[in-house]
């Protein structure tokens, strides 16, 4: 959501690692892997990853 696309793979990916039940995490991680970098930062201009599925604490 802050426009770092290899920072959130890595994250989502430890995320699942921990839990690999995490389903947000395991939603978002797909949505990101099926972008290329240029359309990740197209929709990150967007806003786009605003609108993703996230847990609250």
């Amino acid at each position: 959501m802050l426009g770092d696309r290899e920072q959130a793979l890595e994250t989502l990916r430890l995320a699942l690692k921990a839990n690999p039940d995490y389903q947000v995490a395991r939603g978002n991680l797909g949505l990101l892997e099926s972008m290329s970098p240029k359309e990740f930062e197209r929709k990150h201009r967007q806003g786009f990853f605003g609108k993703m599925e996230r847990v609250e604490d």
